[in-house]
């Protein structure tokens, strides 16, 4: 009797195993998504119209946003390199979000130099932002949940009682 016993007891921790396994593999899933949101959100920020200043200089124009708010959209290649990727796929899964351009940390932070400019953050915004803490929080939780559901119902010796 206690083999038997032994042996449902490996099977359902074999099982239980495979069920956390799943859920891993979704909250890599929710990682992306949530870098993807990010870079999302930063795009949307740098695109909205603001009261930009335009100044003409001989190389060209330049449009320059106020202190504090949002780089002001010139050419587009901050907006265009914005990016969105995952730097650990395992469990716990890290994803990221950032620019490819070299400038953007000084527009994000500002800089002294001959001519010190103010901080234009736009990253900080969006990972400061409650709201994108909230999606961050519901994506997560939600493919949790949801790959715990899914993986359960293919072992019949576990049972999961959820709230």
């Amino acid at each position: 009797m206690s083999s038997a016993f032994d042996a449902a007891i490996r099977k359902r921790m074999h099982d239980i195993d495979k069920i956390v396994a799943e859920a891993e593999r979704y909250n890599i899933v929710a990682a992306n998504q949530a870098a993807q949101e990010g870079a999302f959100r930063v795009k949307k920020l740098l695109s909205k119209d603001g009261s930009y200043k335009l100044t003409k200089y001989s190389w060209g124009d330049h449009y320059s946003s106020a202190p504090g708010e949002a780089p002001a959209m010139g050419k587009g290649t901050l907006y265009n390199s914005i990016v969105s990727g995952e730097i650990q796929p395992s469990n716990p899964a890290i994803s990221y979000f950032g620019s490819t351009v070299k400038y953007s940390v000084y527009l994000e932070f500002g800089h002294g130099g001959p001519r010190p400019a103010a901080p234009r953050p736009f990253m900080r915004t969006v990972a400061h932002d409650p709201s994108y803490h909230q999606f961050i929080t519901d994506t997560v939780s939600k493919k949790w949940s949801a790959s715990i559901r899914r993986a359960v119902g293919r072992y019949k010796n576990v049972t999961v009682v959820t709230p």
